[in-house]
């Protein structure tokens, strides 16, 4: 006659869903419990009624209900919350930075956690790297001033930072942090009577005991464009004034540079170290006479350079180094065109090539 709650309703599942589709139909979760941990992450995946969220202190992505998404009031997204089926595509998108509560057992029916009371954060709030302490140096392997992205080589490069580590943990300083140590600990001795009047220094630890330095990655990548998106103007104009500097700066195979190193929290593949607040390094090592040759062959990246003035020697260039260059999507030189450049040296391979760029007009070289 009604087949039960088969066909009378279904329970919880078609009369209403229980909390789950509660909350659902009566607008995004309220705020979460008094005393449950929060954490941060991105949502990178977006479905239907569900999406997933790359978390930022546990190596792994969380499932999240669409109930429990509560975008921030007065926003198009909360109106469109209280809708009798609101989709993930309503209420977030993919890159959003949240935070959540973690819920065992909530992941379907994996059992996995899962995401609950998801609220917004602002942009910039949520890091997946960890900033190492010190300024590093680096020499530019490649930059796109175009798109103003490139990459810095470490190999080779002296870095100040460890530099100074690496004076805290001579032979002769930790001898006498030792000797100060025990001095200290015969006072302590004499002063409770349980010590004699005089303490032995312990002998100072060969050069082999010195702690290796912490190992840097090889190459960085540096990316202006990004840091121009995630800058916010200061009423001092701070970071404003910092931004207009990196738009005036211009880098090239070989430049000398500082910067602030950060390498992310989670290891895997498609995880890269970077570089921030990359300046020009003082002094800057001083620059070749300009060049003049012609080119002889150009591919989709670079191309090479017979020269004028090396004995049938041909230098590689990367389109990048093209001053002129104004889209990528175009080739900026032919064959046969000529050009002035200066010469530098690839960090990656040791190999000069050509640097700087510059249209010549025809018969000049």
């Amino acid at each position: 006659r009604g087949g039960g709650d088969r066909y009378r309703g279904g329970g919880d599942r078609y009369r209403g869903g229980g909390d789950r589709y509660q909350q659902h139909r009566g607008g995004p979760p309220t705020s979460a419990p008094p005393g449950v941990p929060r954490e941060r992450g991105v949502v990178v995946s977006v479905r239907d009624s569900f999406g997933f969220i790359k978390c930022m202190d546990r190596d792994e992505q969380l499932f999240v209900h669409v109930s429990q998404v509560a975008p921030p009031e007065g926003s198009p997204a909360h109106a469109a919350a209280f809708a009798p089926r609101p989709t993930m595509f309503d209420l977030i998108r993919q890159g959003q930075e949240v935070e959540f509560s973690v819920a065992a057992g909530g992941g379907g029916r994996s059992g996995r956690p899962a995401a609950q009371y998801v609220t917004f954060l602002p942009r910039g709030t949520v890091r997946f790297e960890e900033e190492l302490p010190g300024v590093y140096r680096g020499v530019v392997s490649f930059a796109n001033g175009v798109s103003r992205r490139g990459n810095i080589s470490l190999k080779g490069v002296e870095q100040p930072a460890q530099r100074e580590a690496a004076q805290d943990a001579t032979p002769e300083a930790q001898a006498d942090d030792s000797a100060k140590e025990a001095t200290g600990d015969a006072e302590k001795g004499n002063a409770e009577g349980t010590g004699s009047a005089t303490a032995a220094v312990p002998a100072a630890p060969a050069a082999t005991d010195v702690a290796p330095a912490k190992r840097l990655p090889a190459s960085v990548e540096f990316n202006f464009a990004q840091e121009d998106d995630e800058a916010t103007v200061d009423a001092d104009g701070s970071v404003a004034a910092a931004t207009a500097a990196v738009e005036k700066l211009a880098l090239h195979v070989g430049d000398l540079v500082e910067f602030k190193l950060l390498v992310p929290k989670q290891r895997d593949r498609h995880s890269r170290a970077r570089a921030e607040q990359v300046r020009l390094a003082q002094p800057q090592p001083p620059l070749g006479e300009e060049e003049t040759g012609v080119v002889v062959s150009v591919g989709d990246s670079g191309g090479h350079i017979r020269c004028a003035d090396r004995a049938e020697q041909r230098l590689g260039f990367h389109l990048a180094e093209c001053s002129w260059v104004t889209d990528t999507s175009t080739r900026p030189v032919g064959r046969d065109d000529e050009v002035a450049f200066v010469v530098a040296r690839d960090p990656r391979s040791g190999k000069p090539v050509a640097s700087r760029l510059r249209q010549l007009s025809r018969g000049t070289v």
